[in-house]
């Protein structure tokens, strides 16, 4: 378990404070780790993805951040912090935890303004970002689970008055595999049976198989090296 930024108090000034605990050692206890370079934040977006802990935005001083934040646990013995590419746009009154989904995503929904607003996917290997859906106006994400391979989202309004509970189902990518992909798949395997039996015919010895007669020109020899 990690935690990550914060305040002493409610109106107190932000900290870079980070603390973890191994929930599979006895006894448990909280052991302070590096921060990260950057400013200090509170309401930051975290997240778990590819074996390794990510700080999204927060905010320091009333402003509101979009740098990111990725703690590799697994490197220089205690770990090591690596800043990684900004969010696209501003991101802050959303849940955290963040989603997981799949190997490599992490899901961000994010409330903001007509501009902002919208499901953004961040790539932990790729270190990219992409844009994956809309949230209507007016909710605001709270809580957040994986179900069933669907999201459960609890979210409110602006008011805090109006709580709702509703699922997303992920759409699946089906593969798009025509007549055309077919014909030309189907023309290069008979070319390359045309030219193994084709060349199979001129090899008479060992030496032909591995050095086709030594008729290779240099500069192709040597393009072969190079792969």
């Amino acid at each position: 378990i990690y935690v990550a930024g914060g305040r002493e108090q409610p109106l107190g000034p932000e900290m870079s404070n980070f603390w973890a605990m191994d929930m599979s050692k006895e006894p448990l206890q909280w052991i302070e780790l590096d921060g990260w370079e950057g400013p200090a934040r509170a309401g930051a977006i975290a997240g778990a993805q590819d074996e390794a802990f990510f700080l999204f935005g927060g905010i320091n001083n009333g402003q509101s951040m979009t740098d990111v934040y990725r703690y590799d646990p697994s490197l220089s013995g205690q770990g090591e912090w690596t800043k990684v590419v900004d969010m696209p746009v501003l991101m802050t009154k959303t849940s955290s935890p963040v989603i997981s989904m799949g190997q490599s995503h992490l899901l961000i929904f994010n409330p903001g303004d007509e501009l902002s607003r919208g499901i953004f996917a961040y790539h932990a290997i790729t270190d990219t970002w992409v844009k994956m859906g809309s949230i209507s106006e007016g909710i605001i994400p709270k809580s957040m689970v994986v179900w069933k391979d669907n999201i459960v989202v609890i979210s409110t309004d602006a008011a805090e008055t109006d709580k709702n509970i509703f699922r997303i189902t992920p759409a699946a990518i089906e593969g798009n595999f025509g007549f055309l992909d077919y014909l030309s798949m189907s023309i290069y395997i008979i070319i390359l049976m045309w030219m193994g039996i084709y060349y199979a015919r001129r090899e008479n010895n060992t030496k032909d198989f591995f050095l086709a007669g030594q008729r290779i020109p240099a500069w192709a020899a040597a393009i072969t090296m190079l792969g």
